[in-house]
């Protein structure tokens, strides 16, 4: 698994990176801004790793942290957004790069939440 140190003002820098280039494709806090973020998101692991302050994929804290960019609030749909990030032509690569690197199965976990989420609605 291929981690890098968490340094939280490169943390935050890089979230508001992301936060801006969806800014500049989509409507602020809309299902596609929202799934763009998430993908940036998972674009920016394949690249460079999992941040060292979580222990893995399954670690609490990252299942919290990657989660909680799923939103079912302000008209938003979280089970939209999932299956737009399922949908994007950019995902496979991703999950080439996270499955062969870091032996972790990102569609599985996605289709999972999708589930975890359908099931509560």
């Amino acid at each position: 698994m291929k981690f890098r140190q968490h340094d939280v003002a490169v943390a935050q820098a890089e979230e508001v990176a992301i936060m801006e280039a969806a800014d500049a494709k989509f409507p602020h806090v809309s299902d596609e801004w929202n799934a763009e973020c998430q993908l940036l998101r998972l674009q920016r692991i394949a690249e460079h790793g999992l941040m060292d302050c979580y222990e893995g994929y399954d670690d609490g804290d990252f299942q919290g942290d990657f989660g909680s960019g799923w939103y079912s609030c302000e008209g938003c749909d979280a089970l939209r957004q999932i299956v737009m990030v399922l949908d994007d032509p950019r995902l496979p690569g991703i999950m080439k790069t996270i499955r062969e690197r870091d032996g972790f199965d990102l569609h599985g976990e996605l289709a999972e939440t999708y589930l975890e989420f359908a099931r509560d609605i």
